[in-house]
């Protein structure tokens, strides 16, 4: 499992290796994680899981991140706890766009990984994510 971070008009932090610039990440299974300390809605930390990532430069200083959302989300908020969030999307596309089962078995197999990780609190879970996060929003 890697953790991606969120394109910024900052660099990757080196915390995140495969968070460089211009690089494709490799490998079909991938996640976005965002902090939401403030969020209205309770909302801790949510985890997108997506593939192709890219990280495309598009003028100095400034560099887009691109993915394609799978779907399935790790959710950890105040009122429900941590849970795997639209498992019934991602069924339903599964099935439409014919996902190759490796990949389909791969993001679920990440899916569970990173509920276990956010549930046990694992690093980066354990908020030494927010000072990277924090970096980003400066």
């Amino acid at each position: 499992m890697r953790v991606h971070c969120r394109g910024s008009n900052t660099p990757p932090p080196a915390a995140f290796p495969s968070c460089e610039a211009g690089r494709q990440a490799e490998g079909p299974t991938r996640a976005r994680v965002s902090r939401h300390d403030a969020h209205p809605g309770g909302v801790r930390t949510y985890i997108d899981l997506a593939v192709g990532h890219e990280w495309n430069p598009i003028r100095p200083h400034v560099t887009e991140f691109h993915v394609i959302d799978m779907d399935l989300d790790v959710v950890s908020t105040a009122g429900r706890g941590v849970f795997i969030d639209d498992e019934d999307e991602f069924e339903d596309h599964r099935a439409a766009m014919n996902y190759p089962a490796a990949l389909a078995e791969s993001l679920e197999a990440s899916a569970a990984e990173l509920f276990q990780a956010v549930k046990a609190q694992q690093a980066p879970f354990d908020g030494t994510d927010v000072g990277w996060f924090t970096k980003g929003r400066i």
